[in-house]
């Protein structure tokens, strides 16, 4: 059953399940959820294994919705796989990578990727900016 209008949110961030460590969420999902919560916007983290996240996303209406991951080199084909899962199911979301990879190779990155943009740097306050402007 998918969430309604009434449950929809301004962002959801993923954090982007490791394969060979046990997850934890990353702390920039934690900063940027407090940084954008302080200028009102809500905000749902998906988190678990990659199935689980998967259904989550089928189960929300994320269409015009900002759709946040972030990912080390480790797991960027995992990132990639997920936004390819999120615009297969929402083609209006909007997709937004960043963390280590996105910044260190950021050209390649949305070249060989299905995102929208590439954050280079810290992400609050751009998400913020996008945000408002969705």
């Amino acid at each position: 059953m998918k969430e309604t209008e009434y449950n929809k949110v301004d962002l959801v961030l993923i954090n982007t399940p490791a394969l060979t460590v046990r997850n934890t969420i990353r702390l920039g999902i934690l900063t940027i959820v407090s940084y954008v919560r302080r200028y009102g916007f809500s905000v749902k983290i998906l988190d678990g294994s990659i199935s689980f996240i998967k259904k989550q996303i089928i189960n929300l209406d994320l269409n015009k919705t900002i759709v946040g991951l972030t990912a080390t080199t480790d797991v960027v084909l995992i990132a990639y796989d997920l936004c390819s899962f999120v615009k297969k199911n929402h083609d209006s979301s909007y997709c937004i990578l960043g963390g280590f990879h996105a910044t260190a190779l950021p050209e390649q990155t949305l070249n060989e990727s299905k995102f929208d943009l590439i954050v280079i740097g810290e992400g609050e306050t751009y998400s913020i900016r996008n945000s408002k402007s969705l």
